[in-house]
């Protein structure tokens, strides 16, 4: 598996053609996936923070989504992915975007100052789930949502075999021709195989101090939405 640093290093190494390929692999689902995680930020809210936010799909999207929301922070490690996020929000005259290069591990914001927090295919990638998941606590207002978006295994069989063959077969040949890295899309197959059920995710935000943790299943059962409340 590669390592912590290097993950980021291969994350900014494809960032010029990230978003094309997400709309390839996915036949364009990706947009109606965040767009379901969006539906569930609080009407209420005001500052968002996008965790994991990469090219700023989710930010962008919410800052159209969601008109009270007056602050949201797009935070990655990955400080060139954030740059064509940056760009993509010039182009669209979004100005309460901010980008900012931190580790969710230690996120530079005080006790219950954040409204909810969105991540969006970016938890396989952490590596302290307990510490991030507990730092994103930490940060959020009391009532306030944890909403997570990510890849998993199918419960059946069959349908976990298609989507090995799926990744196998159409994710990372795509990925690998039209970015020019195929160890960044063989990792992907990699991170997702290895990685936790929504059963153990859940039991781990709630040992985190999360409450009313729901999970909803789509695309066959390997794309999980999580919303869980502090």
């Amino acid at each position: 598996m590669v390592s912590k640093k290097d993950r980021w290093i291969m994350f900014d190494s494809i960032a010029s053609t990230y978003d094309n390929i997400n709309r390839w692999i996915t036949f364009g689902s990706d947009i109606f996936w965040r767009h379901q995680m969006i539906t569930c930020i609080p009407t209420s809210a005001t500052h968002l923070v996008d965790v994991a936010s990469g090219t700023m799909d989710v930010a962008i999207a919410a800052s159209k989504q969601c008109p009270n929301l007056t602050k949201i922070t797009a935070l990655d490690m990955a400080k060139d992915m954030l740059q064509l996020g940056e760009d993509k929000c010039r182009k669209a005259s979004i100005h309460h975007v901010e980008s900012m290069v931190a580790d969710v591990h230690e996120l530079p914001m005080a006790n219950n100052s954040v409204d909810a927090i969105t991540v969006a295919f970016g938890i396989r990638n952490f590596e302290r789930l307990h510490t991030a998941f507990s730092e994103m606590h930490r940060v959020l207002t009391p009532g306030a949502p944890l909403i997570i978006l990510e890849s998993c295994q199918p419960n059946h069989a069959w349908v976990r075999q298609l989507n090995r063959w799926y990744l196998k077969w159409w994710v990372q040949p795509i990925g690998a021709m039209l970015s020019g890295k195929k160890s960044a899309y063989s990792y992907l197959l990699e991170s997702i195989e290895s990685f936790h059920s929504p059963d153990e995710l859940s039991n781990m935000l709630t040992q985190c101090g999360f409450s009313d943790v729901k999970v909803k299943l789509m695309m066959a059962g390997s794309i999980q939405l999580i919303h869980a409340v502090k």
